[in-house]
């Protein structure tokens, strides 16, 4: 019920993130059976992921691991190597702006999405560490779509490893004042170390403009 009731009226998605522990996930909104999260007589367990239903940015319990704390960076405010194109029809635009943010701009409503992708050097990833990714967002004038950030490997060989910030800007329309922060969190990268890819994205069924910045990716083992 608590599942159903994060995609009708919460907006959440599947995730099959981890807790540090790299055995326990991190939300109930996992794809799959979601009897297997916590025994019904659990009330510790049943607290947490009620709370983290409500606010994926809940704090890790202490039954879910030690978070890991030896950080590398590996792009610090990026702006090179980053390629822009669209899927699914879209006549989005993208261009790099004078501050070295990343806009995703809409004329007109249409279908599919504009991207803007980073490979990432995956192979520095030590199997089990964490990945981070932060950065600012900002939009004008949006009237009905999906945006955010994604961090994730080709899908096709690993289906379940990502994280996106569709958990927290899941419905926006209109326009922010001011730039947003944001944080991916993806803990216990796997042992075959898929290459990963962080994407920028805004669905082509909405106009206006989506501006990214700030984007920095580390990794703590």
């Amino acid at each position: 019920m608590f599942h159903e009731l994060g995609h009708a009226v919460l907006g959440r998605q599947h995730t099959n993130e981890l807790l540090p522990d790299c055995s326990s996930y991190k939300s109930m909104m996992m794809d799959g059976d979601q009897f297997v999260v916590y025994a019904s007589e659990d009330d510790i367990k049943r607290t947490y992921y009620i709370d983290e239903l409500f606010d994926p940015r809940t704090s890790y319990p202490s039954w879910g691991g030690t978070a890991k704390t030896n950080k590398t960076s590996v792009f610090n405010n990026v702006t090179t190597g980053w390629e822009f194109f669209t899927v699914g029809g879209s006549t989005q635009t993208g261009s790099i702006e004078a501050d070295n943010s990343f806009l995703i701009h809409s004329e007109v409503k249409g279908t599919g999405q504009g991207l803007w992708k980073l490979t990432l050097p995956s192979q520095q990833f030590p199997s089990g560490s964490t990945l981070t990714v932060t950065g600012q967002l900002k939009f004008s004038n949006v009237t009905k779509s999906a945006l955010g950030v994604i961090l994730q490997p080709d899908i096709e060989k690993n289906k379940y490893f990502w994280v996106s910030t569709n958990q927290y800007f899941n419905r926006i329309t209109g326009s922010s004042e001011d730039w947003l922060p944001f944080k991916l969190t993806l803990n216990c990268y796997p042992s075959d170390k898929p290459e990963m890819f962080v994407y920028l994205y805004f669905l082509g069924d909405s106009t206006g403009d989506v501006w990214f910045k700030d984007i920095s990716v580390d990794y703590y083992n």
